[in-house]
């Protein structure tokens, strides 16, 4: 049986994992840079986004009508492609699978500078809230400053973009982790988007800015 590797990092949980740039290459290698074993009660608004049933990126568990994920997750895929596993600490098995409904993608997403990475999935069946499935805490609307422009290029970071990691490398979200949630606590600070490789000292992960897109969830799924 393959278990999920779920990761603490800081104050940052994720799922899945990206490479930059991400929507090249979305396929899970099975392994966190830095990270330790947990249970998926310890992080449960955590989710699989699955693709004809395998794995492909995490998501977050907004209601039980509604997960977050990545842009670059969705793009060129269809609803009736995927499901959404959620209350599992197995890969592609147990906890519960619901079809998704629609995909919405916003509609700014730019696949080249990965700016807008948010993608909103509306299910066709509710989420059994449980212990290992509850609703992750949304930010208030706002930005918070992006600390990775030294790193990365000022061009190449949007205020719809953070960073998150340790100075010294060697902790960080990896292939397979997009869409997954940086989370703070209980609130969703973060998804999971893009870097330069993985755990590379000087270059942090880059993760979607939910409070810059804040307006956006609103909007759309009235949350």
């Amino acid at each position: 049986m393959r278990s999920f590797i779920l990761v603490a990092l800081l104050v940052a949980s994720a799922f899945t994992t990206p490479l930059f740039p991400p929507a090249k290459n979305l396929l899970p290698d099975g392994r966190i840079i830095g990270g330790a074993n947990i249970d998926i009660s310890e992080v449960p608004w955590q989710v699989s986004v699955q693709f004809y049933g395998a794995h492909i990126c995490g998501g977050s568990i907004l209601s039980q009508t509604w997960v977050i994920t990545a842009a670059h997750c969705t793009d060129g895929i269809t609803s009736r492609q995927l499901t959404i596993r959620a209350g599992t600490s197995t890969l592609e098995s147990d906890g519960q699978e619901v079809n998704v409904a629609r995909i919405y993608q916003h509609p700014d997403y730019d696949r080249d500078t990965i700016d807008w990475d948010i993608s909103l999935l509306q299910l066709s069946a509710l989420i059994d809230l449980n212990a290992n499935a509850l609703e992750i805490v949304l930010p208030q609307a706002g930005t918070t400053p992006a600390a990775c422009k030294a790193a990365y290029g000022a061009g190449s970071i949007t205020e719809r973009m953070l960073c998150a990691g340790v100075s010294g490398g060697g902790q960080d979200a990896c292939q397979g982790d997009s869409g997954g949630p940086l989370a703070v606590g209980f609130l969703l600070g973060g998804i999971v988007s893009w870097g330069y490789g993985c755990g590379r000292l000087g270059y942090p992960g880059v993760y979607g800015n939910v409070a810059a897109m804040r307006d956006y969830i609103k909007e759309t799924a009235g949350l």
